[in-house]
């Protein structure tokens, strides 16, 4: 924090004479003991004595500023000004006030007419870089601190300055290598330790955050910063009850730590803790009401719990405070489309490219994107997928629809839907993902289609019918089952990326109990998990495919053969929706946007089923409803 300089008077004592010389020491001394009324009459009576003395108006301005006056005091470094245009001093701490009060660019220039006139001035050089950061222009605040860094080589507050504006900057290794001066100079510098560690969090690198965190709290045990870092470093290194009891120490130190409440509320949903979570979720807000990130935390938990009314109040206040965050905008998004509001939805969807932990990377092609109102006749316009395999065959609905507004259409997917999309209406080229691209006038990728065509609720389009499947494909995978049972087809796990698998995916052993036993099982999946293979091993009636299943091709062949398939929300889902099978999906409390709310029947796939969780993490009551509906199906 900048403050402005009291200490050191203008001129010598012997200039200004003993009386006035004594009257400011005395002055000083009552300001420093917090005595302000009495500083501020011993301050104005040195002007009625001498009305040319600018320490006394520089003192009497500090008074003020410890008062809450900033107006004030601006008043008074103002007649200082008057009287000594050439201190630099002054020009500095009526800069101070001016940047306390928000007066950002009239506190720049402040700070550049005192080092027009002292050039040297350190603490101008560092102020002027804090006040830059606060108008976001942070290459120029980088330099005035790096300056200030030049000027004095071993001060340990200049470089960690320069380390915070270089990390706001994201320059993450420049702004490690800033910390490291602090720490090589100041051993004990339990900020430096702190915000390093913060860096180390951002760069991944979560084992030596924890390290940096554990010398912070061996510098300062009771410092509750320290104690917080380290509480996500294990977080984020997987080791939740460390992590809890880290959390737990911080807010022992601080009980009103905004930040950690709202990282512990955090870890707590992870836990499935909700109640807890909401608790220090909400009085973290009540604690820090301007802390967007706080906002969007608690935002994230609402939606958890399907208060989406909330959910939405949140992202709102967190855009409020900080427009420019994506993130807010993107979880915005999701609670929009969740609850069906499409055409505000697909608006802030399109904010997911600029997230840092979207899971797709943005493409930069010279082609301008496509939105949906440029008339395409004539050119040709390469759709890509994103995000996962299930969203690729949900939107490439959307194909045929540009194709026919008279565009020459080339798809790229994935390998292994290669095969499955061509036989797609509307492609005039097909492209596996990572091979070179023919010439193409626009680009869209697909999750942006539903916004170009202004699709809502009651205007999603109809899947086409695809994929084409080959009769020896049919006849192939038709040998492999038995002939005669009723065959199930089952998906109960999803990618273990996602950030909601362990919400959305089931153990094998839990799906089971529910088939009858006088259906055939057949698995749809490819990849079987670890605590999966025993089950699947004690169980050789049960049919998989696993490494045969080359692609999603040979998936919907198999597919195909079925009299019914439950899966839970992963691509098999989507496959089966696109081949009209009959599909029941298991969905958790809370489940990903596309499969809305409080109905049983989704507009994307008529031919799918939703069975919702109706209480947060229980599967058993789902799996309950399945069986007895197995039941009456196959009896």
């Amino acid at each position: 924090m900048s403050v402005p300089e009291t200490v050191a008077f203008g001129r010598p004592a012997l200039e200004r004479g003993a009386r006035v010389g004594a009257l400011l020491q005395r002055a000083l001394r009552l300001h420093r003991a917090g005595n302000g009324p009495a500083a501020r009459r011993a301050c104005r009576r040195i002007i009625r004595v001498s009305p040319g003395e600018i320490d006394a108006y520089n003192l009497l301005a500090a008074v003020e500023t410890a008062a809450g006056q900033d107006e004030v005091a601006l008043t008074h470094y103002r007649r200082a000004l008057e009287i000594a245009p050439g201190d630099a001093r002054l020009h500095n701490n009526c800069a101070v006030v001016l940047r306390r009060l928000g007066r950002l660019e009239e506190s720049l220039h402040r700070y550049d007419q005192a080092l027009a006139i002292a050039p040297g001035y350190v603490a101008a050089h560092l102020n002027r870089g804090h006040v830059l950061q606060g108008l976001k222009r942070l290459d120029e605040a980088i330099e005035s601190h790096q300056r200030a860094t030049r000027l004095l080589p071993d001060d340990a507050s200049a470089f960690f300055s320069l380390g915070n504006a270089l990390r706001e900057a994201r320059r993450w290794s420049e702004a490690l290598e800033a910390y490291a001066r602090v720490i090589e100079i100041d051993h004990a510098h339990v900020d430096a330790y702190c915000n390093l560690g913060v860096t180390l969090q951002t760069m991944g690198l979560f084992e030596a955050a924890l390290q940096t965190s554990e010398r912070a709290i061996g510098c300062a045990p009771g410092n509750a910063r320290a104690w917080h870092g380290k509480a996500l470093a294990h977080k984020n290194l997987g080791q939740l009850p460390d992590a809890f009891e880290a959390f737990e120490r911080a807010l022992a130190l601080q009980p009103d730590y905004a930040e950690a409440l709202s990282n512990f509320g955090n870890l707590l949903r992870d836990m499935g803790r909700l109640d807890e979570a909401r608790a220090r979720l909400e009085r973290s807000v009540e604690l820090m009401p301007d802390g967007a990130d706080l906002y969007n935390n608690l935002g994230f938990l609402y939606k958890d719990l399907l208060r989406l009314p909330e959910a939405l109040a949140c992202y709102e206040r967190a855009i409020a405070l900080n427009a420019g965050n994506p993130t807010y905008h993107w979880n915005k998004a999701l609670v929009l489309l969740l609850s069906g509001h499409f055409e505000a939805g697909w608006t802030a969807y399109e904010s997911r490219w600029n997230t840092a932990d979207f899971v797709s990377e943005r493409r930069s092609f010279s082609q301008p994107l496509w939105n949906g109102t440029e008339d395409i006749r004539g050119s040709t316009i390469l759709l890509h997928a994103e995000q996962g395999l299930g969203d690729t065959i949900q939107f490439v609905r959307y194909v045929h629809r540009v194709a026919a507004r008279g565009a020459r259409v080339v798809l790229e997917v994935p390998r292994p839907l290669l095969r499955l999309c061509r036989s797609l209406a509307g492609v005039s080229q097909l492209v596996e993902r990572g091979q070179a691209l023919p010439a193409f006038d626009w680009h869209c990728p697909l999750l942006s289609l539903p916004r170009a065509f202004g699709t809502v609720l009651s205007s999603i389009p109809a899947v086409e019918p695809y994929p084409r499947l080959l009769a020896e494909d049919l006849e192939r995978w038709g040998r492999c089952l038995r002939t005669g049972p009723p065959k199930v087809g089952i998906a109960w796990s999803g990618s273990l990326t996602h950030r909601k698998d362990a919400e959305r995916s089931l153990a094998l052993a839990s799906l089971l109990q529910v088939v009858p036993a006088d259906c055939q099982v057949v698995s749809l999946q490819r990849e079987i998990r670890p605590r999966d293979r025993g089950v699947l091993e004690a169980r050789p009636d049960i049919f998989h495919a696993g490494e045969s299943l080359s692609d999603f091709q040979d998936t919907a062949a198999l597919c195909s053969q079925v009299d019914l398939v439950i899966s839970v929300d992963t691509s098999i889902a989507h496959l089966a929706g696109t081949l009209g099978k009959e599909t029941w999906v298991l969905l958790p409390f809370s489940p990903d946007w596309r499969w809305l709310l409080d109905i049983e029947q989704t507009p994307w796939y008529p031919s799918l089923r939703l069975y919702r969780q109706r209480s947060i993490g229980d599967w058993s009551e789902v799996l309950a409803r399945v069986a007895a509906e197995l039941e009456h199906r196959f009896s």
